[in-house]
């Protein structure tokens, strides 16, 4: 069983949505979820960081958000934490169907969900 992290910018749609989807459909992994800024509904946290096995970036751009989290975190805190990326534009709101279908999509070619 692997506890995963989902990190976007706010924490309002799409770290939520995988959160939640993860949480549902997924009988080996756990998940939680955090915001990057200041506003976000739940931020990222040193609790939540040693807590995930796995992190999980939302960002389209696959440096942004990495680069924001080693700002904020020591490289000590972070490794050897298996990072990735889906690169899911914040275009999406929360319910979007079709947010939930490229999570979907998404989480299993990570071998998520």
């Amino acid at each position: 069983m692997s506890n995963i992290l989902f990190i976007c910018n706010a924490n309002m749609n799409r770290s939520p949505k995988a959160e939640e989807l993860v949480n549902r459909y997924s009988e080996e992994n756990e998940a939680k979820s955090a915001g990057l800024h200041p506003i976000a509904i739940i931020p990222i946290s040193y609790e939540a960081i040693k807590w995930a096995d796995i992190i999980v970036l939302m960002n389209e751009s696959k440096d942004k958000q990495k680069t924001m989290l080693y700002e904020m975190f020591s490289y000590e805190e972070m490794n050897p934490k298996d990072i990735r990326v889906l690169e899911i534009p914040d275009i999406y709101p929360r319910e979007d169907p079709e947010l939930e279908k490229v999570l979907i999509d998404k989480l299993k070619d990570e071998s998520l969900m």
